[in-house]
């Protein structure tokens, strides 16, 4: 299995969209039969095949990333504007679960959040 913190950081560590992360994503949905809400549920044959036909770019759109974040969360997100730039996205639970990650776009920013709330 895809070590999703690892994955995580990969994201907050990129400065735009990226192809071959997206892939990886993409890979773990199938891997691990995650429902995709815009599909209607998981990735149901060769991923990377799908990949191609979908273009879901979790790196890329913040449609995309929100496609990842788990049911039962929801997003926050604040754009620092002094010093140590960067967009940061929040996500929480009912339970008052809270995991955060900074990256250079909204979509990276959501995107490892919601990674990061699929690890626990």
């Amino acid at each position: 299995m895809t070590n999703l913190i690892d994955l995580a950081a990969r994201v907050e560590g990129l400065s735009g969209a990226e192809w071959d992360v997206a892939c990886d994503i993409v890979q773990f949905l199938y891997d691990e039969r995650i429902p995709i809400p815009s599909y209607g549920g998981p990735i149901n044959y060769d991923p990377m095949t799908w990949q191609q036909r979908h273009g879901l770019d979790p790196t890329a759109s913040l449609a995309a990333a929100m496609q990842l974040v788990p049911e039962g969360w929801w997003p926050s997100m604040m754009i620092q504007r002094r010093g140590n730039e960067g967009i940061w996205y929040a996500l929480r639970n009912w339970e008052a679960a809270k995991v955060s990650a900074k990256a250079a776009t909204p979509a990276l920013a959501l995107t490892a959040a919601a990674l990061r709330a699929r690890g626990l």
